[in-house]
């Protein structure tokens, strides 16, 4: 009400004006409707203007309010209600989406009309300057609340924009244990995409309220008044084991009793795991290294002292099988030594664009080295950034390991910075999938366990991911493994 008293004090707005005013009234409000009607003829002509209104329905209520807005506008009473009415009208503009230049135009085009009903009445200038004062007034509380509106609206909008953003979800329940908002739903998260107003139970998705007992520990953190935080909910969401750590935390608030805050710590969890590993395999290649390098002079030359020993023999001498086989264990050592320097080698790889057909099909062809036997089927196209000796190289050690672990059928699926390399053979043990990408794992005879490490170590070195993505813990047969490359041009 002091905003109000300092407007009507600043443009002279007195006593005598709201009995100008009142006198005014009877000559106006006979001709109140066809002034409306010539009003709204007007604003209708213009697109900007006229895309606020829904339809005529809300036109012809629109046009019963501006009649009211007359009637008080002659007869007040000009009291506190007189100003918060005047106030929520700025409002209404704004939420219906007004142009503001439509205010002033507006307001200009009643005051012609009621000035012109004055001066036709012979009325004095008195009666018009009480109508400009209290038109001035009117425009005045509509623009302030209106400026104030359209800012709150903006920061309203910032802040939804901001929280649609969050790498977190939050929920707000209210005291009914239906939810009362939340932020942009995860849809692995909530099985339905509008959430606002169900039971949480429902809105969340069952496993997730399972495993992480939310039903106990929202009823304890309301009835304790503390926030309880369940470290760790391990959950499956749309195929893929996820981490989440959800914290409950209880609210004093008409209309939300607490809120839920649910993150999702995967990647996160995923990225320290890369990196705790990516230090582990740098010491153990430092140490891998080293011992090839002792083991490969010494072996050289047990090799050369075992060819020159075998010259020696007369061509059917039976001690030449001997020495042939250690000849092969010596080779196959040398194959060890050099997987050892390949793993501790630092690994670099340079970017190109890469059609993945024509890496796929390369690489099946030199796996499969003209044995018809084994199949292999090329699903889809795709492109990436990365090196294609390194990719060729990785595509043909999975394509073979399928071979060899008994699968008959190998599909290479392609799309953009992906490739999926899927058998069906007979899968990889649960006790196994978490350790295959460990140095020196196998499960062969003759294996050394070093392929799938330095695979992976190919494939990051392209700034990619090399991942195990299914196990015959989920599907009856068979295994994936995932690629996921650069699709774009490293910066």
């Amino acid at each position: 009400m002091h905003r109000f008293d300092e407007l009507t004090a600043y443009v002279g707005f007195d006593d005598d004006d709201v009995r100008r005013l009142q006198a005014l009234h009877p000559l106006v409000m006979p001709r109140a409707r066809p002034i409306v009607d010539r009003f709204y003829e007007i604003i209708l002509r213009f697109p900007s203007a006229a895309a606020v209104f829904a339809d005529a329905a809300q036109v012809e209520r629109l046009k019963l309010s501006l009649i009211r807005w007359i009637d008080q506008l002659l007869t007040g009473p000009f009291d506190a209600a007189y100003y918060e009415q005047r106030r929520r009208i700025g409002e209404v503009h704004v939420r219906v989406g007004l142009p503001s230049q439509y205010m002033f135009t507006a307001m200009n085009r009643l005051m012609e009309e009621l000035h012109a009903i004055s001066e036709e009445a012979g009325l004095d200038a008195s009666h018009g300057r009480a109508l400009r004062r209290i038109t001035d007034i009117e425009l005045a509380i509509m623009l302030g609340t209106y400026i104030d509106a359209r800012e709150k609206q903006g920061l309203e909008g910032l802040r939804d924009l901001l929280i649609s953003h969050l790498p977190t979800t939050v929920v707000l329940v209210d005291n009914e244990g239906r939810v009362a908002t939340s932020t942009t739903p995860w849809n692995e998260l909530f099985p339905n995409r509008r959430i606002a107003g169900l039971p949480l139970l429902e809105a969340l998705h069952p496993d997730v309220v399972e495993q992480a007992r939310l039903v106990t520990h929202l009823a304890r953190a309301i009835a304790s008044e503390r926030e309880i935080v369940v470290p760790r909910v391990d959950v499956q969401l749309g195929g893929r084991m996820h981490v989440l750590r959800v914290a409950i935390i209880p609210l004093k608030h008409p209309l939300a009793n607490a809120l839920i805050h649910i993150d999702d710590l995967t990647e996160t969890l995923a990225t320290e795991a890369r990196t705790k590993q990516a230090e582990h395999l740098a010491h153990l290649g430092t140490m891998a290294a080293s011992v090839a390098h002792e083991i490969r002079n010494p072996l050289a030359g047990i090799s050369g002292t075992v060819q020159v020993i075998a010259n020696t023999l007369a061509v059917d001498d039976e001690r030449r099988i001997a020495l042939g086989k250690v000849q092969q264990q010596i080779a196959r050592l040398g194959t060890l030594v050099g997987d050892l320097l390949n793993f501790a080698r630092p690994m670099s790889a340079s970017f190109s664009p890469l059609d993945l057909s024509v890496i796929a099909v390369g690489a099946i062809n030199d796996a499969s080295a003209g044995d018809e036997s084994r199949c292999a089927v090329i699903e889809g196209h795709g492109f990436a950034f990365g090196d294609g000796a390194l990719l060729a190289q990785v595509l043909l050690n999975l394509v073979q390991n399928a071979w060899q672990a008994g699968a008959h059928t190998v599909v290479v699926r392609l799309k953009n910075g992906v490739i999926d390399v899927v058998d069906d053979g007979p899968g990889i043990p649960a006790e196994h999938a978490v350790t295959v990408f460990e140095p020196f794992f196998t499960t062969k005879v003759r294996g050394t366990g070093l392929g799938l490490p330095v695979a992976r170590k190919m494939i990051e070195a392209m700034r990619g991911t090399l991942d195990l993505h299914s196990t015959s813990t989920i599907v009856p047969r068979g295994t994936t493994f995932s690629i996921h490359l650069p699709a774009t041009a490293i910066g």
